[in-house]
């Protein structure tokens, strides 16, 4: 089935004017399979404009959901990509510092398999499983929390993909903890916005959030910052559009330069 499939592709992609990709590690691939390497575009996903920096008063109801201390909060899908056995076994490693949590905002198909596991492995006090929550409050869940966590399992694909949720955590401007490889290391170290270590290595993730907690506010602070002014210049919404239009502009030049 693959062998047509791939024909197909090399048929399509030596034939489109441009090849946008979402990330930078796609290229190889995507020139592999028969696209010009002048034709392909590294073009992100944006931001949603809903991801935004957000002062959250004291008494707000997203605190009153949080636990007390060090929040490590993970927000979105709980599927098998986002690799919580690495996460679980990170939180049973820094299980003895009751002042760090590990806490989860989402839903999804493991689910049931993480509320078991933080059961079986007597994780209740410091991981956290607060549901699903409207996508409209999640900035404000992010304010609340101290740091927020991105982990994708070690594969090949996952190696080049640059998860949307790093976009989101990097507009609200907040600190990073991720569990990554590839691309989406790359974009935390190029930023400044966090920590990142490699997928799949719960020791490591577990030395970074440690490490993580005893940094300074400010200097947490200064992190989400910087993560925050490189979303507005790389994720920017009305920037990617410009460059969407640029990209387009190009492309029709070179036709009719090729009609002439």
């Amino acid at each position: 089935i693959l062998k047509p499939v791939e024909r197909m592709v090399r048929f399509l992609y030596r034939r489109f004017d441009r090849t946008l990709v979402t990330s930078r590690g796609f290229v190889p691939s995507v020139v592999r399979h028969g696209a010009p390497q002048d034709r392909v575009e590294y073009y992100p996903q944006s931001a949603e404009r809903v991801f935004r920096p957000l002062e959250v008063p004291p008494g707000a109801p997203e605190r009153g959901l949080l636990p007390m201390g060090f929040v490590l909060l993970f927000g979105g899908n709980i599927g098998v990509s986002q690799d919580f056995p690495t996460i679980l076994e990170a939180a049973e490693l820094t299980r003895s510092r009751t002042d760090l949590h590990w806490v989860i905002i989402g839903s999804g198909r493991m689910e049931d398999w993480v509320r078991e596991q933080v059961a079986a492995r007597r994780l209740g006090k410091t991981v956290h499983l607060l549901g699903r929550h409207p996508l409209e409050r999640m900035p404000r869940f992010f304010a609340c929390a101290d740091a927020l966590l991105v982990t994708l399992k070690r594969d090949p694909i996952y190696g080049v993909t640059l998860p949307a949720k790093l976009q989101a955590y990097m507009a609200c401007g907040r600190p990073v903890l991720a569990a990554l490889d590839g691309e989406g290391a790359q974009v935390i170290r190029e930023s400044g916005c966090g920590l990142a270590v490699p997928s799949g290595d719960p020791k490591a993730l577990a030395e970074a959030a440690l490490r993580l907690a005893s940094l300074s506010g400010e200097e947490r602070c200064s992190m989400g910052r910087r993560g925050r002014d490189y979303c507005s210049v790389h994720f920017d919404p009305e920037r990617l559009l410009l460059r969407l239009e640029e990209i387009l502009r190009d492309a029709r030049v070179e036709e009719m330069h090729k009609e002439a």
